[in-house]
């Protein structure tokens, strides 16, 4: 399944995620892409905009599960009380892959070196 973006709130979403990858009769994991926020239509994260093509190319295989949420603007995702950098996502960076099995949530930074 291509990439889909979500409005669901982090908690709700985690519940949604953990059904998912629990209930899947493949055991395939669920994913989650943690993207910056979106200005003028584009991230105002360079990172990020350099691994969407990618994360689309990644996802383009419809067995693949994937969700997407933007962690908002800078001040938003910089803030120390941002809602995915608090359990279960825990994020630091952007872009963040995390990998959702009925084990629990891994994550992968996506930063990409100069």
């Amino acid at each position: 399944m291509p990439l889909q973006p979500t409005t669901l709130t982090p908690a709700a979403l985690a519940r949604s995620l953990a059904d998912q990858a629990a209930s899947s009769e493949s055991h395939e994991p669920a994913f989650l892409v943690v993207y910056a926020g979106l200005t003028n239509g584009r991230s105002w994260c360079g990172d990020c905009r350099q691994a969407e093509p990618f994360l689309n190319k990644k996802f383009a295989d419809p067995e693949r599960n994937a969700t997407v949420v933007y962690a908002g603007s800078p001040q938003e995702w910089r803030s120390p009380d941002s809602p995915w950098r608090q359990p279960p996502f825990n994020v630091t960076n952007l872009p963040t892959l995390l990998k959702v099995t009925s084990n629990g949530v891994s994550a992968t930074s996506l930063l990409v070196s100069s």
